[in-house]
């Protein structure tokens, strides 16, 4: 899995069997040509679980906030969230391997205990809070496994 930043489609997931493009208010899914769907690309725009090439994607309001599972690796992309999730709410994270949110909702990381977070702006501000440094830009983060991932949560932000 490689989740990366493009001019072109913005934030975007691609897996071995898809791509998916985390957009404004819709989130996209377009299988790899190699992989015989009877659609050409899957365009989420309400809440619901959806499956599309082996990317399993449960959606919830307010769009596009999802949760993305492939490849055994769990994305939770929420880029309006609350400051803080209810007790119910939060149970609905149960493991969260990598976490995309603004930089100023940190309290959101000790809740959900991500291992990686991408914060979508404000990655100083998210540094300072959760007193981690702040590491180089990147142009993409690539995970091939769950070993992949980092002991203690670690902050990755694009250039």
């Amino acid at each position: 899995m490689t989740i990366k930043l493009t001019q072109k489609k913005g934030l975007s997931i691609n897996t071995q069997t898809g791509e998916v493009i985390l957009g404004d208010d819709v989130i996209t899914v377009v299988p790899d040509e190699k992989v015989k769907t009877q659609t050409p690309k899957f365009e989420i725009v309400n809440p619901g679980e959806y499956e599309v090439a082996d990317i399993a994607v449960t959606a919830y309001n307010p769009m596009p906030a999802a949760i993305i599972e492939a490849e055994q690796i769990t994305v939770v992309y929420m880029p309006s969230p609350p400051e803080t999730l209810e007790e119910s709410s939060a149970s609905e994270f149960e493991r969260v391997d990598v976490l995309i949110i603004p930089g100023k909702r940190s309290d959101l990381v000790g809740q959900l205990a991500p291992y990686i977070v991408i914060p979508l702006n404000d990655e100083e501000y998210l540094a300072e809070k959760l007193g981690a440094g702040l590491s180089e830009s990147q142009k993409s983060l690539t995970l091939k496994s769950r070993t992949d991932l980092p002991e203690e949560t670690e902050i990755v932000f694009f250039s």
